[in-house]
C-alpha cells in the first residue's frame, strides 16, 4: 500500500489484495471514502423502461457498512453519498464502492494512532514477498501462503499411492505424487509473488519433493522444516515454532503466532500474563505490560486509545493480532486482549 497524508484527508494506493484487509481494519461507520467509480443512471424522461448507463465517476460516501467479497476480490463499501463529480447524481442517496487492487481511495477522518500505525506496517509490509508453506506426507500435500494478513489456504493435493506390498505400483505412484507437489511450488513460486517457500512434514516425503526441486534448479529460496504431524496441524507447528521468523524476520503471523502462543503458555502456568479489559488496564496502570497483544476487532469494539497511550507511555510494545489467522481467533476467543508482563501482579 502506498499511503500520502494531507491536511484533512489521506490518499491510499491500493497495491495487492493484502491491502484490502488493512483497509477494511481501519475503516469505521462514519468516515468520507471517495473513490472513481461506475454507477448506472437512468434517464426518467424515456417512455420505455430505461436500463440506465454505466458511466464513471468520482463518488464520496458516509460510510455505513463494509464487506470484503471473495468472489469479485473487491472490498465494498457502502454508504450515503456526499459528493459526485456528476451533477445529474443526488447526494443522499446510497452507493457501494468496489475498491479493487490499483484504485486509489481517499479517507477523510479523524485518525486513530492506532490506525495510522496500522497503515504504516502496511506499507512496510508491501516490500515484504509472501510465503509458501507446505506440509507433505505421504499422498497428501496441503499449501498455505503467508500474507501480510493472514494464511490463506491454499489448496491440497492428494493422490493414492496404493499399498506398500505393491511394491512397484506404490514407488511409481509416490514419484508422480513428488513430481507434482514440487511442480506446484515452482509455478506458485513464479505466479504468486511467493519469495521464500517452507516444505514441512513427518517422515522422508518432504525430502524427495526437496531432491526433485533441487534437480529442477528450483532450490532458491526453499527451506526443509521437520514437524511431527501433516496437513494445516504441521503449518501452525511451523508457524509455533517461530520458524518463517527465522526466514522471513517482518513476516507478522509468525510473530503474532508466536507472541499468542506465548501469552497463552503463561496463562496456562500462572505465570506473568494478563487478559481481559479490566486486568490488562491494572496491569498497564503499573507499568508492567512487556508486549500488549489486541485484536482489530476488540480496538473497532472498545477504542481504547487511552489504554494504548498508556502502555506506550511505559515502554510496552504493543501489536495488533489479525483475527484472520488462528492465533487472532484464539485471542478473540478470551475478550480479544491479552499482555506479556514484565512481572506478576496478583
Amino acid at each position: 500500500m502506498r499511503v500520502r497524508h494531507f491536511k484533512e484527508e489521506s490518499k491510499l494506493k491500493i497495491e495487492d489484495l493484502d491491502d484490502l484487509w488493512y483497509l477494511k481494519s481501519v475503516l469505521e461507520a462514519g468516515d468520507i471514502v471517495s473513490a472513481s467509480t461506475y454507477r448506472r443512471v437512468k434517464d426518467d424522461t424515456k417512455a420505455r423502461a430505461d436500463k440506465g448507463q454505466r458511466i464513471r465517476v468520482f463518488l464520496g460516501v458516509r460510510l455505513v457498512d463494509s464487506d470484503y467479497s471473495e468472489h469479485s476480490k473487491t472490498l465494498r463499501l457502502t454508504g450515503q453519498l456526499t459528493e459526485s463529480s456528476d451533477p445529474n447524481i443526488g447526494l443522499g442517496s446510497y452507493h457501494t464502492l468496489d475498491i479493487g487492487v490499483g484504485d486509489t481511495v481517499t479517507v477523510r477522518k479523524v485518525w486513530k494512532r492506532w490506525q495510522l500505525d496500522r497503515l504504516r506496517e502496511a506499507e512496510k509490509s508491501s516490500k515484504v514477498g509472501r510465503v509458501l508453506i507446505v506440509s507433505v506426507e505421504d499422498g497428501e500435500a496441503d499449501f498455505a501462503v503467508l500474507r501480510k494478513f493472514g494464511i490463506q489456504y491454499a489448496f491440497r493435493v492428494t493422490k493414492s499411492l496404493g499399498g506398500k506390498d505393491q511394491a512397484n505400483d506404490y514407488m511409481v505412484n509416490a514419484a508422480d505424487f513428488y513430481d507434482v507437489v514440487s511442480a506446484k511450488i515452482a509455478e506458485m513460486k513464479k505466479d504468486e509473488g511467493v519469495s521464500a517457500a517452507i516444505v514441512c512434514g513427518p517422515g522422508f516425503a518432504k525430502d524427495k519433493v526437496f531432491d526433485r526441486l533441487k534437480a529442477k534448479k528450483e532450490v532458491e529460496g526453499v527451506f526443509l522444516e521437520p514437524a511431527g504431524c501433516g496437513g494445516r496441524a504441521a503449518i501452525q507447528e511451523v508457524l509455533k515454532r517461530g520458524a518463517v521468523e527465522k526466514i522471513v524476520e517482518e513476516s507478522k503471523v509468525a510473530v503474532e503466532t508466536r507472541l499468542v502462543e506465548e501469552l497463552f503458555e503463561r496463562i496456562a502456568v500462572s505465570g506473568p500474563a494478563a487478559y481481559g479489559p479490566g486486568e490488562v488496564e491494572r496491569a498497564a496502570g503499573m507499568s508492567a505490560i512487556d508486549i500488549l497483544l489486541v485484536t482489530y476487532t476488540f480496538l473497532q469494539k472498545h477504542h481504547p486509545d487511552k489504554l494504548l497511550e498508556k502502555v506506550k507511555h511505559g515502554r510496552g510494545e504493543i501489536h495488533v493480532v489479525s483475527p484472520e489467522h488462528d492465533a487472532g481467533e484464539r485471542l478473540d476467543a478470551i475478550s480479544g486482549i491479552g499482555a506479556l508482563l514484565r512481572f506478576p501482579i496478583a
